[in-house]
């Protein structure tokens, strides 16, 4: 007669016997948690630059630009594309829209909403330093 299987394909009940531990090896529990990091939040006095992991690349085959980053590739658009040309960490955001405002002939006040919300999601993705 065949008995069935416990705990990770071991016959028995699956119970195992304790061990005597010394006390070195018990953790307290504030090693254990895991640490958070704290968000970031942009303002306009903010000077965005991409993380020194991060760079643009034109990829002659796509004939498109390209993010790269350690296992991640983004194929930002023509607009994406000119806000990060400008996160060279000497534009803060008043100047980045600005600029784009000049350059796509649009109201400040809609760029403005737009580039914020961007450079907020890239530095969320750690992508952008603020």
């Amino acid at each position: 007669m065949r008995r069935a299987l416990g705990y990770a394909g071991r016959v028995g009940t699956g119970l195992r016997r304790s061990r005597p531990r010394s006390a070195g090896c018990l953790r307290p529990k504030a090693v254990a948690m895991r640490l958070q990091r704290e968000r970031k939040l942009l303002s306009s006095a903010s000077t965005p630059a991409l993380k020194p992991h991060v760079r643009l690349q034109y990829d002659g085959v796509r004939r498109s630009w390209a993010v790269l980053s350690p296992e991640k590739v983004f194929w930002p658009d023509e607009v994406s594309l000119a806000i990060l040309r400008l996160c060279d960490g000497r534009h803060s955001v008043a100047q980045i829209v600005k600029e784009l405002a000049v350059q796509y002939e649009a109201p400040h006040d809609e760029i403005t909403a737009d580039v914020e919300a961007f450079l907020q999601e890239w530095s969320d993705r750690f992508l952008v330093t603020l």
